[in-house]
């Protein structure tokens, strides 16, 4: 349980610290990163269906973090497809335990 309360915590430092970040694209970013970047601009106004063909696209550009896995998780359960989300969000925890681990936390 304790486990997933710092899990928990260290997501929404995350998510916060991404949020306020500018989504302005660059000449330099990836096109995953551009899809990503998109894909922010319709999760923060609440259209998911769209956000989610964004996280989708980025993932398969090979830009992966587990950002992406959990706004995608967000994104499917408000479209109330549950199953995926539960996938997403078990992806974005395994992925930040993983940095976790390397930075021997």
């Amino acid at each position: 349980m304790k486990k997933i309360v710092i899990l928990s915590l260290i997501f929404f430092i995350l998510f916060i610290s991404l949020s306020t970040r500018a989504n302005s694209i660059s000449i330099n970013d990836s096109k995953g990163e551009i899809s990503y970047k998109a894909g922010n601009l319709y999760f923060g106004k609440k259209d998911y269906s769209k956000a989610i063909k964004l996280y989708k696209r980025a993932l398969l550009e090979k830009y992966e973090n587990n950002d992406i896995y959990y706004k995608l998780s967000i994104c499917y359960k408000e479209v109330k497809k549950y199953i995926e989300s539960m996938h997403c969000i078990t992806k974005a925890i395994l992925l930040l335990e993983s940095k976790v681990d390397r930075l021997n936390i």
